[in-house]
């Protein structure tokens, strides 16, 4: 699979502080150390992204972001070494898990992965289920748990979350046609509880 990114945008809401970036518009990031972290994503932008997938929809072989990333990025992303496993397993999780043989209406299957990062893992467990079957597309829903301990400004801090969303999938070929997956997690960090609530949609053509 071979892909091109054309545009990166972030908008969050944390601890009463809103940060917006759009690469199309936020061309000057200097003297704003944060909007920088955001810039220098920027760098991936127009270059092909490969990898390789096997028949159960798990990525084999993830993009060497070494070739993709700027070497700011690369710095925090954390161990070099990792990148690659840790790009796999987000990438991983845009693709839906396909089961040994057939499923119909109503079938379920889960999927426990590890999600591991520069600041610790994140175990996600997700149930799949067959929603909906159509001539074109296979329609399941997301529901899962996210847990995990994770060091941020030398405290280690637990989060936990739902994974709620839905999958559209080509009858045919098995290609994830839809993304729609949300992401709401709670954490204790420096002494504030904070919600964070993440999006993540995906339309592929």
């Amino acid at each position: 699979i071979e892909s091109i990114y054309k545009r990166i945008t972030v908008n969050m809401n944390m601890m009463g502080q809103t940060m917006e970036y759009d690469s199309e518009i936020n061309k000057d990031v200097s003297g704003d150390p944060i909007m920088q972290a955001y810039g220098a994503m920027a760098s991936m932008l127009n270059k092909p992204v490969t990898m390789v997938m096997n028949d159960k929809g798990g990525v084999v072989k993830a993009p060497d972001m070494s070739a993709l990333l700027s070497d700011s990025l690369m710095a925090m992303s954390g161990d070099g070494s990792k990148n690659s496993d840790q790009m796999g397993q987000m990438f991983d999780n845009m693709f839906a898990p396909f089961p040994d043989g057939e499923v119909k209406l109503g079938d379920e299957w889960d999927k426990e992965a590890e999600i591991k990062s520069a600041n610790g893992p994140m175990s996600v467990k997700a149930k799949y289920k067959v929603e909906n079957i159509t001539d074109k597309e296979v329609a399941l829903t997301v529901d899962g748990d996210l847990k995990g301990d994770i060091e941020s400004a030398g405290q280690s801090v637990q989060m936990s979350g739902k994974l709620t969303g839905t999958m559209l999938i080509d009858r045919k070929e098995g290609w994830t046609n839809n993304v729609n997956l949300l992401q709401d997690i709670s954490m204790t960090l420096m002494g504030q509880n904070v919600n964070m609530k993440i999006n993540i949609e995906i339309n592929i053509k």
